[in-house]
């Protein structure tokens, strides 16, 4: 159980009334493997969104709307309560300020960098995310009202509801994956900021300040297979040999065409397979 009686250990809310009851600082960490938008109506009546990139790095909601407006969508309740079909978990994981406060002192420890920094770089990478896709089409929000109320700008009076329709949860729609896109801009960040303090210190680069080519790799191969255009984002960005390396290596399996001999045969049912290559069954 958590220190707040209003979460469980894994973030999940057993009590709205409480956790709405004192204004603070909410913090969630996305959970779910493409960037998760959510869209809500404000007192005015309009619309605005907020969008989580798909990292591990949590945000805090109310840096960009506020608590009040939050306490009262709709559409965010929906967002907390929103689970995996398949695997049943939750693709946004609510989090305390101590929590949200300790993920960074670690990360910042991995980095050698202060807590402070850790989280401006993360700050740095949502919004040069949301500048990549600025211009393109508005990503679609978990919910969207097809019935609002009688009341000015689709108000609900008492007693009425809104009648709202899912919509499915943001895909690749882009070329590169929101994950790709988000880890190769931290390398850069690692470099560009390692550099900075090199030249201010006089002293040479300190590889070790920058986030490592094995744990670059680890999170590129549980993504599962890239595309070529996320391939070539990575032999560009990915800054150590290695790791660009690994992107030509896979972009030449990519490329590859099998020999007749290796192509698969409709109906091949595995053993014939193996008896034409004269091999032992």
């Amino acid at each position: 159980m958590s220190s707040k009686q209003y979460l469980d250990k894994n973030g999940d809310i057993l009590n709205w009334t409480e956790f709405w009851r004192e204004e603070r600082d909410i913090y969630v960490q996305n959970l779910h493997a493409s960037n998760f938008v959510i869209e809500f109506r404000l007192p005015n009546g309009n619309y605005t969104s907020i969008s989580i990139p798909a990292s591990p790095d949590p945000v805090n909601l109310t840096s960009m709307v506020s608590f009040q407006d939050l306490k009262q969508s709709v559409d965010v309740r929906k967002a907390f309560n929103a689970r995996n079909r398949e695997t049943n978990q939750r693709y946004l994981r609510i989090m305390e300020e101590d929590e949200y406060r300790a993920y960074y002192e670690q990360r910042a420890a991995a980095l050698r960098i202060s807590t402070e920094e850790a989280m401006r770089r993360s700050e740095q990478a949502r919004l040069a995310y949301r500048e990549t896709v600025e211009d393109g089409p508005a990503p679609k929000p978990i919910h969207r009202v097809v019935e609002a109320g009688s009341g000015p700008a689709g108000a609900t009076h008492f007693g009425e509801h809104q009648r709202v329709a899912s919509n499915e949860f943001v895909t690749e729609e882009e070329a590169i994956r929101d994950r790709i896109r988000i880890l190769m801009y931290n390398v850069q960040q690692d470099v560009v900021d390692e550099q900075k303090r090199a030249a201010g210190d006089g002293t040479a680069i300190n590889p070790g300040n920058i986030r490592p080519a094995s744990k670059i790799l680890q999170e590129l191969q549980t993504l599962g297979r890239l595309t070529e255009d996320e391939l070539e984002h990575v032999r560009s960005k990915g800054y150590w040999p290695s790791v660009k390396r690994w992107a030509t290596v896979e972009l030449q399996h990519l490329h590859e065409i099998p020999s007749p001999e290796e192509a698969p045969v409709e109906s091949d049912d595995g053993d014939e397979f193996i008896h034409r290559q004269g091999m032992p069954g």
